[in-house]
């Protein structure tokens, strides 16, 4: 006889752990592989932060949690800076009224990290945004510059939809 005979069995945690990170990962690269390509219309920038009639479907369509909000979103800009990642955003209201937050993480990170205001203008006003409207603002999240993922979430924190961005 031998003493490991007598031992528990190892755990399958890690394993499902990681297998279960892998199909995340796998997911959010495969949903910003399927958005469709924004258009390159330049109207200039947004007169203010407040929310505006959509102009087009372009982006990637969002639903809630509970299926009872839906739209679409995209990111317009990003810019690296010393301290973080800048980023305009544009959140569509297909039906709402959408209440939302993001939050930001490195791709060879876990740690997720709420945004904060932009300092380009306009800045989001953090109100729901009614049905066929929409709303552009800039946010920063506090990372490190590489490839990261952006969350939009419903202002509760459960996840509705997510994108790239590069490093």
């Amino acid at each position: 006889m031998n003493i490991d005979e007598f031992a528990p069995p190892r755990s399958r945690l890690p394993l499902l752990v990681t297998i279960v990170v892998l199909v995340v990962a796998a997911l959010i690269w495969g949903a910003t592989l399927l958005r469709p390509a924004s258009s390159a219309t330049s109207a200039g920038p947004s007169p203010s932060a407040s929310p505006s009639a959509t102009r087009s479907a372009s982006g990637l369509p969002f639903l809630s949690p509970d299926e009872r909000f839906s739209g679409r979103w995209e990111i317009v800009e990003h810019r690296w800076t010393d301290s973080g990642l800048e980023v305009e955003i544009t959140l569509a209201a297909d039906r709402g009224p959408v209440n939302y937050s993001f939050v930001a993480f490195n791709n060879d990170g876990v740690d997720a990290t709420e945004s904060t205001a932009g300092s380009q203008q306009p800045q989001f006003s953090g109100e729901p945004i009614p049905s066929g409207q929409q709303e552009s603002g800039w946010l920063f999240f506090p990372i490190e510059r590489g490839p990261a993922t952006i969350i939009l979430a419903t202002s509760g924190g459960n996840q509705m939809s997510a994108l790239a961005v590069s490093g």
